[in-house]
């Protein structure tokens, strides 16, 4: 079959061959650095987000590390503790006040209200199964639970044998993380946590691309888990991954000091690599432009290529019939014109 294509044919197609695969290679070769370019541009734009987002909450945890800190090596609760603790209620709603808990108040290891800033219950009841075991050990915060339209969770660590315990309303901190600027249309910050209680992994914090849904639980080994339980473990990165949703995202991560949080700011890959998407477009067009230019200028070259050698066509056929021709001219210099010259004596 290839031996009865024309030469000419071959010729045109031989060149337009070579032009699609070059227009391949150098449209592959482009998308990939600039689909590079995006995600390393965006990567460092999510890196510095992340950071400021993890940098409020590290403060706000900090008053709470400070507040630990203060009573624990206070003589004055101390000393109160073991002599009049209901001296202790106007110093605990001092703090409550000075750092914007919702709540202060002391107990012993089975919940036993010693001293409470507000003179609520005779009994604390544990948040969660393992808060007083883990409370009484060191510090440790509970997970967020949206109670009505609030987002409270309890913070609690030892103290000269009892439990303090601060309770935290995370709503207007959580509002901070609405904030979607610079993250375009399917862009979103979250709060990551692990349930100490079952060991699941926790976003505990509003979610802009599941409005409905307050809390989503998975398992640790869960592709969805693993920016939270890498943060959560101090590697702090940014990566692709796969989020709450199944899709491909672009995802930076921050462990929250003085708290078993996770920071995670992330953003579609398909929204990242648009622009390239956009070029694709172009390139598709480009190319079928310069294809049909290639062709167009491969017809006109075979043509001239070829006419040579369709004149010695026509002369040989003459010769054949008997018929010699009187003269042949040679229209060119190269290997068919000496041909011709040779010919024609």
């Amino acid at each position: 079959m290839f031996k009865n294509i024309k030469i000419s044919t071959k010729i045109t197609g031989l060149i337009v061959i070579i032009c699609l695969i070059t227009l391949l290679a150098i449209s592959l070769f482009t998308y990939q650095i600039n689909e590079n370019s995006s995600l390393d541009k965006k990567g460092a734009e999510l890196t510095a987000l992340v950071d400021y987002r993890a940098a409020q909450f590290n403060y706000y945890f900090d008053h709470i590390a400070a507040s630990v800190a203060f009573f624990q090596h206070s003589s004055v609760i101390k000393n109160g503790l073991s002599a009049a603790p209901d001296s202790l209620v106007s110093i605990l709603a001092q703090v409550k006040d000075d750092y914007g808990f919702q709540r202060v108040l002391i107990t012993d290891p089975n919940g036993g209200v010693k001293v409470d800033s507000e003179n609520k219950d005779a009994h604390f009841a544990a948040p969660e199964r393992t808060f007083f075991s883990s409370a009484a050990q060191k510090f440790h915060l509970s997970s967020v639970k949206k109670v009505e339209n609030r987002y409270i969770a309890y913070a609690g660590a030892p103290l000269e044998g009892n439990i303090i315990i601060f309770e935290l309303d995370f709503t207007e901190t959580y509002k901070s993380l609405e904030d979607v600027q610079g993250l375009g249309t399917t862009g979103e910050a979250y709060i990551g946590m692990k349930d100490s209680s079952t060991g699941k992994i926790i976003i505990g914090s509003p979610l802009r691309n599941a409005p409905g849904e307050v809390i989503k639980f998975f398992d640790a080994d869960q592709k969805e888990a693993n920016e939270i339980v890498a943060a959560l473990d101090g590697k702090n990165g940014i990566k692709r991954g796969r989020d709450y949703r199944g899709k491909d995202v672009l995802v930076a991560y921050r462990k929250v000091e003085h708290a078993p949080w996770a920071m995670l700011l992330k953003m579609d890959i398909d929204e990242i690599t648009s622009q390239s998407s956009s070029l694709t477009k172009i390139y598709v067009i480009g190319g079928i432009i310069i294809l049909l230019l290639a062709s167009a200028f491969s017809v006109v070259f075979a043509r001239s290529l070829t006419q040579p050698l369709n004149s010695m066509q026509e002369t040989l056929d003459m010769v054949s019939k008997g018929i010699l021709p009187d003269k042949i001219t040679a229209s060119s210099g190269d290997e068919f014109g000496l041909m011709a010259n040779k010919v024609d004596g």
